[in-house]
């Protein structure tokens, strides 16, 4: 199994039914973005998978026509050919890292550069950080 490199927390809309669940991510260097719902006693099932070299695009809240929760602070929509994810982060910084572990790790964002509303200081900050992760 390829080494974990970012772990996190993120709501997730269902593709089937539109309802907003919380689980917990796993991205791997093998560039595979795992979703799990927890059990208790921290048990954890595995749910999906997203392949980050089939992603072609990432969009910020406002490049999107979804319905986001109310009280969400970071979304962000990661679009593959076959399904669009998606996602909110439960602050904007772990939104950011998020964002910029995913652009590292999937080779069509990689090149891309950082989605609009990205303030200077955040990405500069999480620049340095994901050189020296």
């Amino acid at each position: 199994m390829a080494r974990i490199v970012h772990t996190g927390r993120l709501t997730k809309q269902g593709a089937i039914f539109k309802t907003w669940r919380s689980r917990f991510f796993e991205l791997t260097e093998d560039k595979k973005l795992r979703y799990y719902r927890m059990e208790s006693e921290g048990e954890r099932t595995l749910r999906g998978e997203i392949d980050l070299v089939d992603c072609v695009t990432l969009l910020m809240r406002d490049e999107t026509k979804v319905t986001w929760p109310e009280a969400a602070v970071f979304c962000f929509a990661l679009v593959t050919d076959a399904r669009t994810f998606f996602l909110v982060a439960d602050s904007v910084e772990a939104g950011w890292r998020w964002v910029g572990m995913i652009k590292k790790y999937s080779p069509a964002l990689s090149k891309a550069p950082m989605p609009s509303g990205a303030p200077v200081d955040d990405y500069d900050r999480m620049r340095i950080s994901l050189a020296t992760s």
